[in-house]
């Protein structure tokens, strides 16, 4: 049934709102054929027009607040797409019910808190696939994917007369086929009606701090790096990622300079996005329209794409830094962790912007943060004492006016820093409860010896064979012991035959499953093979339609004495725009200039911002470094760092097992336990 079938039952009008989301409304409007039908082309969607709500571009450092960005637009959502006044609600409190899919609640969960949808007005809250019961007079904001399944339960829901009525916001653009779907099953149960308004909020991310973004797209590495793929899943993988990264720009109002080294996906990805920012800017009104009058790249952030085989090794290696620690031991998702608790049972945390202790101490090593969580707990103990002291009077003093007068005061001071006081344990305990645990972890695992080790093998391209047997036949877990032996491949400069059969053996007589290990010396030997056929090609990957990687020889030289990551010293160079023999050769793409125009101009820098995407899963060892290269650089700069996918090393590495298995190289053994 098309757009047209459609307006021969019922009239489809479709309007523009005001939002910082494309909408189309649907309004019952009779039998009688309407002019504004004219929207509905045969190729576009209807009516694409943007947001006509004036967004900050702002040009300096620190504008580029991504989790505020999408905050805003969540918050509009909620409050039934109107603009919100200063406190951030609307002039006219609607109660109403909020509906959403498992996408969209880990869009939700890192952003709003049950009190604040309580302050928007939200009185229920369900999963779409969950039975619900009818809440009539009462409107319902569904926050759901564009996809078959979420269309035919808002259908459904519709159909029922479940709620008084509708308001539609699709995380993505939804596709054609899918509003025509829309449209006639809602003619079809007589329930159009109840369908205030369509929009589409380019929300499909997830934010976990203010420069942390996911795509939450799962094994997107094994996606892309299947030997058994074909060009349409290959295409289709891209084309979620794109998608993806254009809710980003969007939510953000910026059209960047995109910058990504040659071949492989990062290239891929790159293109495709190009392609559809130049699309989208052929509107005369679109999501970027505020930002088009600046001109200049520098204005502009760049935007840096890579993908997991840029450099492997972090993807894998353990960090000993707090955070990357949390990550990876305890299992941080969606800033949510569950630890044993000091009296039994399990206790949850939240680790996000508004734990103080959390963003000050998150890059330090673990010993360092536990000195300052014993720093912390003796300040704390100081101000109490102070308080109590000021509160006792003066021991033996004559008691006058004065005293009164003071006590009194001191009192009201009292009262007045016992919230803080009480904030500043609850931070206290739950961070020395961390602290437990992972000290715990670290004493039965030995992490402490794999961090350094790792460390050292990374800097000096090699680790003598019984120090490396020794590890793999001591403490730690099967995963540990995996992920140890591969780092050792991948910063080894050759491979020595002998030694690797004798860590194949000892992962062996572990019941370790090797076959991430043997896809990873799959990689290495092809890798050789290609740099000593050609030099010159050893910084780009193997043919991208083998579907192989490279795994970068000789990882030590591309790291500095101060173990700065290859990703950072990479972004550092694309930000100051100056010429650099290692990113030369890196593919510049500007949406907003001809393609037939040179991309040297492009090369001007530096740039202020910056957003670095990594395909096939990221981690928080690439955000902190990120972060570090921020504090230390003058003028100060802006870099949000994203990814497909936040993945500890147990899970990466569990992808390449997978990986390993579809090449063939199975295991009788048991899978790695974590």
């Amino acid at each position: 049934m098309t757009w047209q079938d459609i307006s021969g039952l019922k009239n489809v009008i479709v309007e523009e709102s005001i939002t910082t989301s494309t909408s189309y409304i649907l309004h019952l409007h009779g039998s009688q054929f309407d002019s504004k039908l004219s929207a509905f082309s045969e190729t576009e969607p209807p009516n694409l027009q943007s947001s006509k709500i004036v967004w900050n571009t702002g040009f300096t450092a620190m504008a580029l607040n991504l989790r505020q960005k999408q905050t805003e637009c969540i918050t509009r959502m909620l409050n039934l797409n109107q603009p919100v006044n200063a406190t951030g609600t609307a002039n006219e409190e609607v109660y109403k019910i909020l509906i959403y899919d498992k996408f969209c609640q880990n869009i939700l969960s890192p952003l709003i808190h049950v009190k604040d949808l309580r302050k928007h007005g939200v009185t229920l809250y369900f999963l779409i696939d969950k039975d619900r019961k009818p809440v009539h007079d009462v409107p319902a904001v569904y926050f759901v994917q564009a996809n078959q399944s979420n269309i035919q339960r808002i259908v459904v829901d519709a159909s029922r007369s479940l709620y008084d009525s509708f308001h539609l916001n699709f995380s993505s653009s939804i596709p054609r086929p899918l509003l025509e779907d829309l449209a006639s099953g809602t003619l079809t149960s007589d329930s159009i009606q109840r369908i205030a308004k369509v929009h589409d909020q380019y929300l499909e991310f997830v934010t976990l701090e203010d420069n942390l973004f996911s795509l939450a797209q799962k094994s997107s590495y094994v996606q892309l790096n299947d030997p058994s793929a074909g060009d349409r899943e290959i295409e289709e993988i891209v084309e979620m990622i794109v998608t993806g990264l254009f809710s980003v720009l969007a939510t953000l109002a910026v059209v960047p300079i995109i910058r990504c080294p040659r071949g492989g996906p990062a290239e891929m990805v790159a293109s495709a996005l190009d392609q559809r920012l130049r699309d989208h800017l052929l509107s005369k009104s679109n999501l970027f329209t505020e930002g088009g009058s600046f001109g200049s790249s520098f204005q502009r952030p760049i935007l840096c794409i890579f993908d997991r085989n840029f450099e492997l090794s972090v993807g894998i290696e353990h960090d000993f830094r707090y955070r990357p620690l949390v990550h990876d031991v305890l299992g941080l998702k969606l800033n949510r962790l569950s630890v044993p608790g000091e009296k039994g049972g399990m206790r949850s945390y939240e680790l996000d912007s508004s734990d103080p202790f959390w963003v000050a101490n998150g890059l330090l090593d673990f010993p360092e943060v536990a000195v300052e969580i014993e720093t912390q707990l003796n300040k704390y103990k100081k101000d109490v004492d102070e308080v109590n002291k000021r509160t006792a009077g003066n021991d033996g003093a004559e008691f006058d006016g004065t005293d009164l007068m003071g006590n009194t005061k001191h009192l009201m001071n009292a009262v007045n820093s016992l919230p803080e006081l009480t904030e500043r344990k609850q931070v206290i305990d739950k961070h020395t409860n961390i602290a437990t645990v992972l000290l715990g972890e670290i004493k039965e695992r030995s992490l402490d010896s794999y961090a350094k080790k790792e460390n050292d093998m990374l800097v000096r391209g090699a680790i003598d064979r019984n120090e490396l047997l020794g590890v793999l036949k001591g403490k730690g877990t099967k995963m540990d012991k995996l992920r140890f032996a591969i780092m050792y491949l991948i910063s080894s400069e050759g491979i020595n035959q002998s030694e690797v059969e004798s860590v194949e053996a000892a992962l062996r007589e572990s019941e370790v499953d090797t076959s991430a290990f043997q896809y990873v010396k799959k990689l290495k030997s092809l890798n050789v093979s290609m740099a000593s056929a050609n030099s010159a090609s050893r910084n780009n990957i193997v043919d991208w339609a083998e579907k192989f990687y490279a795994v970068t020889a000789g990882v030590k030289n591309l790291l500095s004495s101060d173990r700065q990551l290859a990703l950072t010293r990479t972004v550092e160079a694309l930000m100051e725009g100056k010429p650099n023999p290692e990113i030369d050769n890196y593919v510049v793409f500007d949406p907003r200039a001809p393609k037939s125009s040179s991309g040297s101009s492009h090369l001007k820098g530096p740039f202020k911002e910056a957003i670095v995407f990594m395909i096939g899963g990221g981690n928080y060892v690439e955000y902190g470094s990120l972060q570090e290269l921020v504090q230390r650089q003058q003028p100060v700069r802006h870099v949000i760092y994203g990814t497909t996918e936040i993945l500890t090393g147990a899970e990466f590495v569990e992808q390449l097992t997978l990986l390993g298995h579809k090449m063939g190289f199975g295991s009788s053994a048991a899978a790695p336990s974590q």
